[in-house]
This record gives structure tokens, C-alpha cells and sequence, in this order.
């Protein structure tokens, strides 16, 4: 197990955690939830920082950019920002059409782009062809307005982005490997939005 896996499964273990405080005293599973975007944003962050001399820098640079336009349109993220800095800039900024689509073309973009080194890794075609066809799907449900299942069909990319190269690729540490163990956090810490 890498060291990324270590700590998005911390993150994981804390919101358990957390969660389970909040059982005990107030009577319900509660998790801070609302903090996750920001949480992967600095997961993204780290993992970069870990890895500057791995090959493939440039899809972890992606990633944190990814992962920065996911926490740009999220609405507590910057209602949180602006209070904090007490100010309204982030809200007026990412309030444009542009900034969302753009942020939003982004975040897919890397979702699609991210079974490049995948398939690279594993040259596996009929995996990497599921993966694409359950991440389209993904899409047409999203843009179509269901969003519950976008939201499951999202995690069945992640969970199986996770599962089918950690099963299939047993050498050295890749840039896949931080991909999907990002992705695996990701997956987890929406779940827990459900869980409430």
C-alpha cells in the first residue's frame, strides 16, 4: 500500500471517526461533509507535492487542477472563502457561466483524460472501454439533471478506476496509482453526504 492510499483511508477513518462522536453525543451519524471538497483539493495539493519527480507529473498537475475547479463551484466552498476573507470576490468570480463551464470541462476533461495513462499502465483495452462507457454514462445522466444516478454511476468510474489497476498492475508506483487512489477519496468522501 502507497502512501497516498494511506492517507486518503486516514481521511476516510477520520470522517468514521467523527461521525461516530457525533452518534454518541447528539443521537446522529453526522461527518464533516461539507468541508470534503476543500479536504480533496489538499489531498490533490500533497499528493503533487510527493511526487515531483515522478514521470507523469503533468496528470498530477492536472489532478490539482481538477480538483481546484471542483472546490471552485462548490457553494459552501466559496461561501466559506468569502466569509473568511469577508469578502465577495470568489462569489462574484465564479458566479460567471464561463467560470462554471469552464471549471466543469476541466473536471471532466480529466476525468476522460485520466484513462490515458491508465490503459498505458495496463494495456488493457476492455477495462479501459468499460471504464469510458460507465464515465459517459455518467455524463448523460449529469447533464441530463439526474444527478442521484450520475452521483452512483460517478462512483462506480472511481471504485472500478481503483480496483481493476490495483488488481491488474502489481509494479513499482505510477501516476495511476495516485490518480486512483485520488479518486477512491473522492468517491468515499461524497459518500459520506449520503450518510447524514
Amino acid at each position: 500500500m502507497h502512501k497516498e492510499l494511506k492517507i486518503v483511508i486516514t481521511i476516510v477513518l477520520v470522517y468514521v471517526v467523527f461521525g461516530l462522536n457525533s452518534l454518541i453525543v447528539n443521537g446522529g451519524f453526522v461527518t464533516p461533509f461539507l468541508y470534503s471538497k476543500f479536504i480533496l483539493f489538499g489531498t490533490s495539493i500533497t499528493f503533487l507535492l510527493m511526487n515531483l519527480r515522478m514521470q507523469g507529473i503533468g496528470w498530477l498537475v492536472w489532478s490539482f487542477l481538477a480538483y481546484l475547479s471542483l472546490t471552485l463551484v462548490d457553494e459552501f466552498s466559496i461561501g466559506y472563502l468569502d466569509q473568511l476573507f469577508q469578502t465577495s470576490v470568489f462569489d462574484e468570480m465564479t458566479g460567471s457561466k464561463v467560470f462554471i463551464y469552464g471549471a466543469l470541462v476541466c473536471f471532466y476533461g480529466f476525468l476522460f483524460a485520466q484513462l490515458i495513462p491508465f490503459y498505458t499502465h495496463l494495456k488493457h483495452k476492455a477495462s479501459t472501454v468499460m471504464l469510458l462507457c460507465v464515465l459517459t454514462v455518467h455524463l448523460l445522466l449529469f447533464v441530463n439533471g439526474l444527478a442521484i444516478y450520475a452521483y452512483v454511476v460517478l462512483n462506480l468510474y472511481f471504485f472500478g478506476y481503483f480496483l481493476i489497476f490495483n488488481r491488474l498492475f502489481k509494479g513499482e508506483k505510477t501516476v495511476v496509482d495516485v490518480l486512483s487512489a485520488q479518486g477512491l477519496g473522492l468517491m468515499m468522501l461524497e459518500f459520506f453526504k449520503f450518510a447524514v
